[in-house]
């Protein structure tokens, strides 16, 4: 089977057109995690792009999907297009209920405004503890931040 990829070299952010940022926000408990006795780790990303990009996913098909998973598949689906990732590490919002659809909700809205686009074009993405409530504060905290790197 051959491959159609191509290496490029450079970060996330080397093909034009991109920008990313990455900020601790206490999302991930210190102490937990593989590197996590070294201190504060970064644990929120924002990926941007400068205009409307194509997307893409590959999702569980177990019945049980996260809010963020959910709110993906719904984006990607209805438009195929993104401006901006925001994913966080230490809490993956999995079995958190209406709880987690409105923290999903939330976060889409805060980096809508901080890029200007509806919050359709955001796409959410988590990882970590499950059954835990998201701290929405601190992902809008944050957000702010890694905006203004």
């Amino acid at each position: 089977m051959s491959s159609s990829f191509r290496t490029c070299p450079g970060s996330i952010v080397a093909p034009r057109g991109f920008q990313a940022a990455g900020v601790f926000c206490d999302i991930k408990q210190l102490g937990t995690g593989l590197g996590s006795e070294r201190g504060k780790k970064r644990d929120l990303a924002l990926i941007v792009s400068d205009v409307p990009a194509i997307a893409a996913g590959m999702f569980t098909t177990n019945q049980v999907k996260a809010a963020p998973v959910r709110w993906c598949i719904q984006q990607i689906s209805r438009t195929g297009r993104a401006r901006a990732i925001v994913a966080n590490s230490g809490n993956a919002n999995a079995c958190t209920g209406p709880q987690g659809w409105k923290a999903v909700e939330q976060t889409a809205q805060e980096a809508a405004r901080l890029l200007r686009c509806p919050p359709e074009a955001i796409l959410v993405c988590s990882t970590g503890r499950i059954g835990v409530p998201l701290p929405i504060d601190r992902i809008r905290q944050g957000l702010a931040e890694a905006w203004q790197q």
